[in-house]
């Protein structure tokens, strides 16, 4: 009878722990969900050479045909807010591209 109790307070603690993980992972911002999410609604015209995500928020530089529409294409974003540029946008002069840098915060799901 006590190891029978005690393989149920054991369960019962595995349980909880369980639980806690799943909750920590649900709280967290997916990075894979986050790449697909951004990538998906980026313009053909843009490519990226930096994708940095400290957890709270994303930082992107490249290059585009028109930099100033980023903001409105990322602000639209469910997941992104407070999107913004972190640098001046400057013209590549062999590309004819826009140079970019915009940061944006990131919600948890």
């Amino acid at each position: 009878v006590k190891t029978v109790r005690r393989l149920a307070s054991d369960v019962k603690a595995m349980e909880g722990r369980s639980e806690s993980l799943r909750t920590f992972s649900q709280s967290r911002v997916s990075m894979t969900s986050l790449l697909e999410e951004t990538t998906r609604i980026l313009p053909d015209d843009t490519w990226l050479v930096l994708y940095q995500f400290d957890g709270e928020r994303l930082t992107l530089e490249g290059q585009s045909a028109s930099a100033t529409s980023l903001v409105n294409t990322l602000t639209a974003a469910p997941r992104l807010g407070d999107v913004r540029f972190r640098a001046p946008v400057t013209r590549d002069p062999t590309s004819g591209a826009d140079r970019f840098r915009l940061g944006a915060a990131v919600s948890r799901p």
